[in-house]
C-alpha cells in the first residue's frame, strides 16, 4: 500500500540530485564569474602599479576558486520547500501534478473522502517509481562555457605578457616601500641607541631624537623616492645643525695638545693624558685636582710655563680655553693663587661644555651617517643607479660608514656605548672639489673645458632655457663684496656690482622648493647641497 512517507522519500531523493546537479553547474559558472572579476581586479591593480607579474595568475585563480566555492555552496544550501519541490518535479519529470496533488489532499483529509486521497496517493507513488530524474534533469554544460573559459585564460596570459612595464614599475615601487620600511626600522633602532646612551643628558637626547621622530612620520607618508630621500636629507641637515661646527677642530686640537703634555714629565701630565684619550671630564677633574698650596715658587713657575704652552697650542682651535689657560698662567706668575683656583673651576666648566658638545656631535654624526646610508638604499631601490647612486653611496661610505668609526677624536666610539652605528665626518665623498675647497664666484669654463657644475646644470645640456629663476636685486651702493659693473655684452670681461650674498638666500629658497617638489633627481641633490654650502660666506 502506498503511503505519504514513500512519496516524501522520492521527493527527497530527487531534491538531492537537483542540489548536486546545480552545485556542479554553479561550480563552473561561479569559477568563470570569479575568474572574470579577478581578471578585472588584476588589470586595475596592474594599471595602478600595485601588482607584480607573478601575482596576476594568483589573483585570477583566487577569484575563480572563491567564485566556484560560493556558487556551489549557495546552490547546494539554497532552501527548496517540499511543496515547491513537488510542483517542480511534476513539471520536469512529466508527473502531471500527481505528487503535488497527493500532498495537498493528504494535508486536507477533513473535507475529502479517504478513499479519494488513497487512490490519488497510490497513483502518485506509482508514477514516482517509474520516474528517472537523472535522465530528465541531466548534468550538462554549454559549449559557450568552454569558450568563456578559454577567453579568460587568453586574457590573463595577454595581461601577464604585455603588462611587463607596469610590473617593473610596481616591482620598483615595492622595493622602495620595503627600503623605506627598513629605514624606518633603522631610525627607530637609532633612537633607541641614542636614548640608551648614558653619555648624553636628557636635553641632548631630546634634541637628537626629535628630528628622527619627525623623519619617521614623514617617511610613513612618503609616496615616492624623491619624498623619502628629501626627508632623509632634511633630517640629516637638522642633525648636522645641532653640532657646533668648530667642535671637530677643537677636539683634534685638544687631542694633539694632550699628546704633547702627556709625553713630558710635568705637572700637567695627567691632564694631557686625559685630553689625548678624549676624556674631557677626566681632564677637567685633573685640572681641578691641581694643588698649588704645597708647590714651591719654581714649581709654580714651571706650571705657569706649561699652562702658557698649552694655551699657545690651543689658540688656533680653542681660543676660549686657550685664553682661560693663559689667564691661569698669569695668575700663577703674579702669585694670585686664589684667583687661580677660581680660574681652575672655570676651565673645568669649559672642558665639560666642550665634552657635551662633542658627545652631541658624535651622536649627530652617527645618526647622519645612518641617514645617508638610508638615502643610498632608497635611491638604489628606486632604480636611481649610475652616477646618482655612486654619489649617494660615496657620501655614505665617506661620511657615515663603519659602525662607530672615525669619532671626533679619531678613535672608535664602540667602547663608550654611544650611538656609533656610523660616523659622519662632514667631509665630502666623491672628490674634494666641494667642502675642502669652496667654489669661487668665477667658476667659468677654463681652457680645458667646463667645470663639474656647468657640465651638469648647463641649460643647453638639460634642454632648458638659459635663464635662472629669480630677479637679481639692483643696487648701486658699494659693499664689501661688490666687485664692479657687469657689461651688457656677455663676451666682454667685467665684474658684477651685485654681491652674491644678497641673492644667495633667494636661490637657496628656489633650490629648497624644487627639492620639496621632487623636481631635482636624487643623484644630484647632495651635489647641489654641497654647492650652496660652499657659497656660504
Amino acid at each position: 500500500m502506498a503511503t505519504i512517507s514513500e512519496l516524501n522519500n522520492y521527493l527527497k531523493q530527487w531534491t538531492r540530485w537537483r542540489r548536486t546537479r546545480n552545485a556542479l553547474r554553479w561550480l563552473v559558472y561561479g569559477a568563470l564569474i570569479g575568474a572574470g572579476l579577478g581578471l578585472a581586479l588584476a588589470f586595475l591593480r596592474t594599471m595602478q602599479l600595485e601588482l607584480l607579474s607573478n601575482q596576476v595568475f594568483m589573483v585570477v585563480l583566487v577569484g575563480a576558486g572563491a567564485g566556484a566555492a560560493l556558487g556551489s555552496l549557495t546552490t547546494a544550501l539554497w532552501p527548496f520547500p517540499k511543496t515547491r519541490a513537488a510542483r517542480y518535479f511534476d513539471l520536469h519529470l512529466g508527473l502531471k501534478e500527481r505528487s503535488s496533488t497527493a500532498l495537498e489532499l493528504a494535508a486536507d483529509t477533513g473535507n475529502i473522502p479517504t478513499e479519494l486521497v488513497d487512490k490519488q496517493l497510490a497513483d502518485a507513488v506509482q508514477a514516482a517509481r517509474a520516474a528517472k530524474p537523472r535522465q530528465a534533469l541531466p548534468l550538462r554544460y554549454h559549449w559557450r562555457d568552454l569558450l568563456v573559459a578559454l577567453l579568460l585564460v587568453g586574457s590573463t596570459f595577454l595581461l601577464w605578457r604585455f603588462g611587463t612595464p607596469y610590473f617593473e614599475q610596481a616591482q620598483t615601487q615595492h622595493e622602495v616601500e620595503a627600503a623605506i620600511v627598513e629605514e624606518i626600522q633603522n631610525i627607530e633602532e637609532l633612537i633607541t641607541e641614542i636614548e640608551g646612551n648614558e653619555a648624553l643628558d636628557a636635553e641632548q637626547k631630546e634634541a637628537l631624537t626629535q628630528p628622527l621622530q619627525e623623519a619617521i612620520t614623514e617617511l610613513e607618508e612618503a609616496e615616492s623616492v624623491e619624498q623619502a630621500v628629501s626627508t632623509l636629507m632634511e633630517t640629516e641637515e637638522k642633525l648636522q645643525a645641532l653640532a657646533n661646527p668648530e667642535t671637530q677642530s677643537q677636539a683634534q686640537g685638544l687631542r694633539e695638545a694632550g699628546e704633547r703634555l702627556m709625553n713630558s714629565d710635568n705637572t700637567l701630565s695627567d691632564f694631557g693624558e686625559a685630553l689625548a684619550e678624549g676624556d674631557l671630564e677626566a681632564a677637567a677633574e685633573a685640572l681641578e685636582n691641581l694643588d698649588t698650596s704645597e708647590m714651591s715658587g719654581s714649581e709654580l713657575g714651571e706650571l705657569a710655563q706649561e699652562l702658557s704652552e698649552a694655551a699657545e697650542s690651543l689658540q688656533a682651535t680653542n681660543p676660549e680655553l686657550a685664553g682661560q689657560l693663559s689667564e691661569m698662567a698669569g695668575s700663577l706668575q703674579s702669585g694670585d693663587l686664589q684667583e687661580f683656583e677660581g680660574q681652575l673651576a672655570e676651565a673645568g666648566e669649559l672642558l665639560e661644555l666642550t665634552q657635551e658638545q662633542l658627545e652631541t656631535l658624535e651622536a649627530a654624526q652617527a645618526a647622519a651617517g645612518e641617514l645617508q646610508d638610508g638615502e643610498a638604499a632608497i635611491a638604489a631601490a628606486g632604480g636611481e643607479g649610475g652616477e646618482g647612486q655612486g654619489l649617494l653611496a660615496g657620501q655614505g661610505s665617506g661620511q657615515g660608514q663603519g659602525n662607530g668609526q672615525s669619532s671626533a677624536f679619531g678613535q672608535s666610539d664602540e667602547a663608550d656605548g654611544g650611538a656609533g652605528r656610523g660616523s659622519f665626518t662632514g667631509e665630502t665623498g666623491p672628490g674634494d672639489e666641494v667642502g675642502s675647497a669652496p667654489i669661487g664666484q668665477n667658476n667659468g669654463p677654463g681652457d680645458a673645458g667646463e667645470t663639474q657644475y656647468e657640465q651638469i646644470y648647463a641649460p643647453q645640456r638639460m634642454g632648458g632655457e638659459a635663464e635662472v629663476g629669480g630677479d637679481l636685486p639692483q643696487s648701486d651702493e658699494p659693499g664689501d663684496q661688490v666687485l664692479g659693473q657687469t657689461p651688457s655684452d656677455p663676451n666682454e670681461s667685467g665684474q658684477s656690482v651685485v654681491p652674491y650674498t644678497e641673492v644667495l638666500a633667494e636661490y637657496e629658497e628656489i633650490y629648497r622648493t624644487a627639492l620639496d617638489n621632487g623636481d631635482i633627481p636624487p643623484q644630484f641633490r647632495q651635489l647641489i647641497k654641497e654647492y650652496f654650502s660652499s657659497l656660504e660666506p
